[in-house]
């Protein structure tokens, strides 16, 4: 068989060795390099590939192709990665994936158990740092011009931690996905105070380290307190309010408009804490292994959960002497039964204001069909309760997603969701190509990919063949998140991190591990290689 010479080889066919064909049907041709995963724009030729391939690969890219392939024409491309980088890579999936102390990495036990060449701590915990700025360039080069900033605080003993994602458009796949840029003490740096100015300020340098202003805000989504409201008016960019967080006060409300309930509950909270005693508990553990569960003031579905307990062991706790006294007397269970019945249906209404993606619309729409049961939410859920801080802008906005006209007023108030040059593409997708769609060609792709549970989708689907694409210069507006409870899952998940043996763990070090762990689409051993070959600067720390 004749010797393959670099000057016989394949452009496309190297081009597709060593990258992934991404491309969607209607969007200009994405590639996706296979080292370092970063995605390429191909123009009329593929000079911009072959160019990221002299940077990535290395100037002698086409004799590595010619080498591999010369005895299998089928064989895939393999990035080079040394020993020493796959070791790396190892621990710290190990550590940031499985809730590891970094300590564990010195212990002789654990390192005979691994496969991977010894690491000290010392050097693990430099290697979170690096990787974490590694990670940073990766997210600063896919983030686009448009993002919404979805935050909450979480206070874990004498720190209190503001988790900022951002909410954006894939350009790739052309979904809202959210990601963490930060999940950082308040109180640090010389700042001293909690006030809507510290937050924003917080925000800002949060934005710096991705390249990107407050100008990028398109808006702020988080619960509806003043401070937030605050912060949106610094910022001069609408506030979204977390939908799970209006059906919690909602439902507060409703609880609270009823004297008779509110005692009864609080005689079965006096109940369940009895018996979550020692003594208690043990009695009653000998009828069944169910345990007392009792209420926090947080939300009202610590109280849902504690009614739910005492029903399943109802039985039990009668059979518990000591407890007598306290039990509820039939006339109190039966009213408790009854409000009960209401109480699981607010119960599936916060499960499913809790799942993954859904967006303002989503939560308008289950909104409205809670409102045709009890209107008396109306003060909460309403399109223009008190609660709304920019009620224009939440009603143009869904009136956007269904495909209905807005008035002048309406209009204004999301001028920030009008497209901008180039605003859906990362910064590496940003040459110049003569082939590329107009932006009224991708508005089309963007409104027709807009991903919605089948009804609705169908119902905006009638709605826009009947109004015609009057949206096509505003952005997909999937990006506009319902809740925020993505910090809130990021909290519990933070709290397997920060357990009691290691409170005093760095914040910086918390950070890192939990940035690593939220963002593991971004980081494989080649990055963890590139990582390695980086000095930690002054600019990569917070």
């Amino acid at each position: 068989m004749a010797r393959l010479s670099p000057t016989q080889v394949s452009q496309k066919a190297m081009i597709s060795f060593f990258f992934h064909d991404t491309t969607e049907d209607g969007l200009p041709p994405i590639w996706k390099c296979k080292k370092c995963l970063q995605y390429k724009k191909k123009s009329g030729g593929w000079t911009n590939l072959l160019n990221h391939l002299k940077a990535c690969v290395g100037p002698k890219y086409q004799e590595e192709y010619v080498q591999v392939v010369k005895d299998n024409v089928f064989a895939a491309f393999k990035p080079t990665v040394s020993k020493r980088e796959a070791d790396m890579f190892g621990w710290i999936e190990w550590v940031v994936m499985r809730n590891m102390p970094l300590a564990e990495v010195d212990d002789e036990i654990t390192r005979t158990g691994m496969r991977y060449g010894p690491i000290t701590s010392k050097l693990l915990r430099k290697m979170l740092f690096l990787l974490q700025a590694e990670v940073n360039c990766q997210i600063k080069e896919k983030l686009p011009d448009q993002i919404v900033i979805v935050f909450d605080g979480w206070t874990e003993g004498s720190d209190h931690y503001i988790a900022v994602h951002a909410s954006y458009i894939d350009p790739i796949s052309n979904v809202a996905v959210e990601t963490l840029l930060s999940i950082r003490p308040l109180l640090c740096d010389g700042v001293l105070g909690m006030t809507a100015a510290d937050h924003v300020h917080h925000i800002s340098k949060t934005l710096s380290l991705y390249g990107k202003t407050n100008e990028n805000i398109v808006c702020l989504a988080g619960d509806n307190c003043s401070v937030n409201q605050r912060m949106a008016k610094l910022l001069g960019v609408p506030l979204l309010g977390c939908g799970s967080h209006k059906f919690n006060l909602a439902v507060k409300s409703w609880m609270a408009d009823k004297p008779t309930l509110i005692k009864i509950v609080a005689r079965l909270s006096i109940l369940m804490k009895k018996a979550s005693t020692l003594k208690n508990t043990a009695a009653l553990r000998q009828y069944t292994c169910l345990e007392a569960v009792t209420e926090n003031a947080t939300r009202w579905s610590s109280q849902y959960m504690m009614i739910a307990r005492f029903f399943q062991i109802k039985s039990h706790l009668e059979q518990v002497e000591s407890l007598a006294p306290s039990m509820l007397s039939f006339v109190e269970v039966r009213e408790l039964q009854a409000s009960f019945t209401h109480m699981k249906k607010f119960n599936e209404v916060t499960l499913a204001l809790q799942k993954q993606g859904i967006t303002c619309l989503n939560v308008r729409d289950i909104f409205d069909h809670v409102l045709e049961d009890y209107p008396e939410f109306q003060k909460h859920l309403g399109v223009d309760a008190n609660i709304v801080q920019d009620k224009v802008f939440e009603i143009a906005t869904t009136k956007i997603m269904k495909g209905e006209p807005l008035n002048d007023i309406e209009s204004r108030a999301v001028i920030r969701l009008r497209k901008k040059t180039n605003a859906g593409l990362p910064h590496s997708l940003l040459e110049d190509d003569n082939d590329s769609p107009t932006s009224a060609e991708s508005g089309e792709e963007m409104v027709s990919q807009i991903n919605y549970a089948d009804t609705i989708q169908q119902r905006i689907k009638r709605r826009k063949s009947a109004l015609g694409s009057v949206y096509d210069d505003y952005i997909c507006l999937d990006l506009l998140v319902g809740t925020s409870v993505s910090c809130e899952r990021l909290f519990s998940i933070a709290k397997h991190i920060l357990t009691c043996v290691r409170k005093s763990t760095s914040p910086l070090v918390f950070e890192a591990i939990l940035f690593l762990k939220m963002n593991r689409h971004f980081w494989n051993d080649v990055i963890v290689g590139k990582a390695m070959g980086r000095t930690l600067a002054p600019a990569d720390e917070f």
